[in-house]
């Protein structure tokens, strides 16, 4: 699974804590998990908050695809709502 960051404008704590349990998740379905284009601030934020250590990540969204094998199927990959304001869904289902 991949989550992608390319148009996400804003991630607060729910969006950390959604991403730890799907962390935990994708662990006990023996998945794999990889966030893509964090972008420097989130980047940071990952960094300054230890969950770096925790998440496999690719710059774009075409690299981590890419990582997965073109024989993997099931990749799926999500991105944050992008709105100008922290509202909705943090997560919208989106398949390439």
């Amino acid at each position: 699974m991949i989550v992608d960051f390319t148009k996400a404008r804003y991630i607060d704590s729910t969006v950390l804590a959604g991403l730890i349990q799907l962390r935990r998740t994708t662990l006990e379905r023996k998945a794999r998990l990889m966030l893509a284009g964090l972008g420097p601030p989130f980047n940071r934020l990952f960094h300054v908050t230890g969950l770096s250590a925790m998440f496999e990540t690719a710059s774009t969204l075409a690299e981590a695809i890419g990582a997965f094998g073109s024989d993997d199927v099931t990749t799926e990959h999500f991105v944050l709502a992008a709105g100008p304001e922290p509202h909705g869904d943090h997560f919208t289902n989106r398949r390439p």
